[in-house]
């Protein structure tokens, strides 16, 4: 129900839709009935009869929940953006995406355009963070070849900082912006 109104509430205000991480902090809230299934399949399944419910009410109000895989270290279900993709899928909805996270992708996702061309049918937003998860410019993470993937694929969606900063934010956030332009550009 809350889900519901916060996309309720996204759609009145024009926005994509809320976010939602599936599982956090690797919290094992089924057991593992394996070999008849394990406990990461019976979440991916509840996953997606509970998404099957939101995504039509998705479609109903003109929003959509954007679903946000994490890495292995904060969480054990849809740790990479395909997986989530997948799930984005099976589900078949509009009212069902995906976003893509930089920082998480730099630990999980092998090759980052590669993985954000795989998904580009169901990608509706990215967050932008470095691998220090701090702003963009401020790391390791080289953000051009995935954003030369993302112009590949004509993505068009929101790109957000979700990150903490170096230092005050008048002085950090402009050389991040430069240096995403940069990036941008190629």
């Amino acid at each position: 129900d809350a889900i519901r109104k916060l996309m309720e509430m996204a759609a009145e205000l024009g926005a994509v839709g809320p976010i939602s991480v599936p599982i956090f902090n690797r919290m094992e809230r089924l057991p593992d009935l394996s070999p008849y299934r394990s406990r990461h399949e019976l979440e991916k399944e509840l996953l997606v009869h509970l998404l099957g419910e939101i995504g039509t009410h998705g479609e109903a109000v003109g929003s959509c929940l954007l679903l946000e895989p994490l890495n292995r270290y904060e969480s054990n279900a849809l740790v990479d953006i395909e997986e989530g993709a997948e799930v984005c899928r099976v589900v078949g909805s509009p009212g069902v995406r995906l976003i893509a996270d930089f920082f998480h992708m730099q630990i999980e996702q092998p090759d980052i355009p590669t993985s954000l061309r795989a998904v580009a049918d169901v990608l509706s937003h990215c967050h932008l963070a470095d691998s220090t998860r701090k702003e963009p410019g401020s790391g390791s993470l080289d953000f051009r070849p995935g954003f030369a993937a993302l112009k590949e694929i004509g993505y068009d969606g929101y790109m957000a900082l979700e990150c903490g900063l170096t230092g005050p934010a008048d002085e950090v956030l402009p050389s991040s912006v430069e240096y995403l332009r940069a990036c941008i550009e190629g």
